[in-house]
C-alpha cells in the first residue's frame, strides 16, 4: 500500500491510499502530523482520521502555526503501512 496523494487544500488536508495494484485501500487510519520549526525546536500537532471505502481521507488543518505536514497510513491487517512526502504549508 502507498499514500498516493496527500495535499493541503485549506481548510482540509486530503489524500488517498492505494493498494499495490492501484485499487483503493480497504480501510485503516491516517495520522496527519503538522510540524513547526520554532528556532530549532520542532513542535508537532497531529490528528487521526479513518480511511473510507474509496481509500480517501480528509482532516481539518489546525489553526496553530505549522511549516509542513506529513501523513502516515496505519493499515488494517494484511496490508502495509506507508508515509507521504512532506507537504509545505501553502
Amino acid at each position: 500500500t502507498r499514500i498516493d496523494t496527500f495535499d493541503i487544500e485549506p481548510p482540509r488536508a486530503v489524500g488517498q491510499v492505494l493498494r499495490f495494484d492501484g485499487r483503493p485501500a480497504p480501510g485503516g487510519w491516517v495520522i496527519i502530523e503538522f510540524t513547526d520549526d520554532r528556532g530549532g525546536n520542532l513542535v508537532r500537532t497531529s490528528t487521526t482520521v479513518a480511511v473510507n471505502a474509496n481509500g480517501r481521507f480528509s482532516a481539518t488543518v489546525p489553526g496553530t502555526p505549522w511549516s509542513f505536514a506529513q501523513a502516515f497510513f496505519v493499515p488494517v491487517p494484511g496490508y502495509g503501512d506507508s508515509e507521504s512526502k512532506r507537504v509545505p504549508r501553502p
